[in-house]
């Protein structure tokens, strides 16, 4: 199981929409809190059928602010149970019957608001009895460390905090990659960066689920980066189960690279013709052996772009990580910026999985081609076929033995006379 939870800082960007659907293709969660929609609630539902995540529930914003949306998948029970414009609370069921709570807050960031934020977490803690997971952008740091640049945090408030934890018995479930998750982007001297978002778990959490902790990722879009936490139940075998493989398709991708022409060239000039074979064996053969080293060449050329995006992914960490900051800031701009126009790339595989030529490369406009690739896809399926005598088959194995009896007889021979032949002709 994967939580993730950003504040976006207004989901409608194209910037940040295209950076989310990035970290969700990498990352895949099964439940995404997301904070700061700055949308109604109906607007989220084309934000859910864009990134696949067929469940959701939001919140609609407060004049041009806030918003608050949790979506999940399919694969996921999720049975919402209250809210506020602060907070969603759920509860998960999983397979094995065991249920745990899910919340993610958006803390007020108005300091005379703060304890407002302490006083719904006490009243959520004594809700329910189930492992608890609260997460999100709390607006709050736990420790005096947590914070880098500009003036020092009001103890009491931080007090506060720490004394609301308890008080609900949760604890900080820690977090690997930058220390800090929110910045102000005023890079030099007035650089300031904390700690704002983070992932609490329940003191009995650990009993059902194998320890984690929380990850901060990179962020390129907003002043927030995105939190990710995996667990597992203590029980549940950590393989997965049976994979599907998808069909080998040629991608149009492989058609800007100029090696491309050359290895369909070189293949045909290796294998040749053969005396044996009809044309449609040769092209079938022939045709399996390119799309083999097509697909090893796109290892090594088109791949290397996600490795590409990884090393600027980890420069930018760098960058943050050093005198970068304190400067100007032009090279995490940098970073950022490189980062956002490989994503642009992306769209040429999706012009071509939805079959609409008229998209230009500099469009992210992905919104439509994912949905008339998945259209496509639906338009494609066999949902069932109708037999000779009328009666509709659903099933897998109905369908394969009606579709082999249906070719064997159109391909038996009835033995025609050569008076018949000729008439049919």
């Amino acid at each position: 199981m994967k939580l993730l939870s950003w504040n976006v800082r207004g989901l409608g960007k194209p910037r940040t929409r295209l950076a989310l659907k990035k970290i969700l293709h990498l990352h895949r969660p099964q439940i995404f809190f997301c904070c700061e929609t700055k949308m109604l609630a109906r607007q989220v539902d084309s934000i859910c059928r864009e990134f696949n995540l067929e469940n959701y529930f939001a919140v609609d914003r407060t004049g041009m602010g806030g918003g608050l949306a949790m979506l999940w998948s399919a694969d996921v029970n999720v049975s919402i149970t209250s809210y506020s414009p602060h907070h969603i609370d759920a509860i998960v069921s999983s397979e094995s019957g065991l249920r745990w709570r899910c919340t993610g807050i958006y803390g007020h960031p108005e300091f005379s608001q703060k304890y407002n934020t302490w006083t719904l977490m006490k009243r959520l803690a004594s809700l329910f009895s189930y492992p608890w997971c609260c997460f999100g952008d709390f607006n709050e740091i736990m420790h005096m460390h947590e914070k880098n640049g500009g003036n020092e945090r009001n103890l009491n408030r931080v007090a506060e905090f720490r004394e609301a934890m308890q008080s609900c018995n949760l604890q900080d479930m820690g977090c690997k990659g930058y220390p800090y998750t929110w910045s102000n982007k005023r890079y030099g001297d007035h650089f300031i960066e904390e700690r704002l978002d983070r992932f609490l778990c329940s003191k009995d959490w650990g009993i059902n689920f194998q320890e984690s902790v929380g990850t901060n990722l990179v962020n390129w879009s907003s002043d927030h980066c995105p939190i990710i936490l995996e667990f597992y139940e203590q029980s549940k075998n950590l393989r997965n189960a049976g994979k599907s493989f998808p069909r080998d398709h040629y991608e149009d991708m492989w058609s800007s690279h100029e090696g491309c022409r050359s290895i369909v060239h070189e293949e045909w000039s290796r294998y040749g013709a053969r005396d044996w074979e009809s044309p449609v064996q040769q092209f079938q053969r022939i045709a399996k052996s390119s799309l083999a080293q097509l697909k090893l060449c796109s290892k090594t050329e088109f791949n290397s772009r996600h490795r590409k995006q990884e090393k600027l992914m980890q420069s930018l960490q760098d960058a943050m990580r050093g005198n970068s900051k304190l400067d100007d800031g032009k090279e995490i701009r940098r970073l950022e910026s490189q980062i956002n126009s490989m994503l642009v790339g992306e769209e040429i595989y999706w012009k071509q999985r939805s079959r609409a030529d008229w998209l230009r490369k500099e469009d992210k406009n992905t919104k439509y081609f994912h949905t008339k690739a998945s259209a496509r896809e639906r338009k494609n399926k066999a949902w069932g076929v109708e037999n000779d005598q009328g009666t509709w088959l659903k099933e897998r194995d109905e369908i394969a033995k009606e579709i082999c009896s249906h070719f064997q007889e159109l391909f038996t021979t009835s033995s025609p006379t050569p008076s018949q032949i000729k008439a049919a002709l």
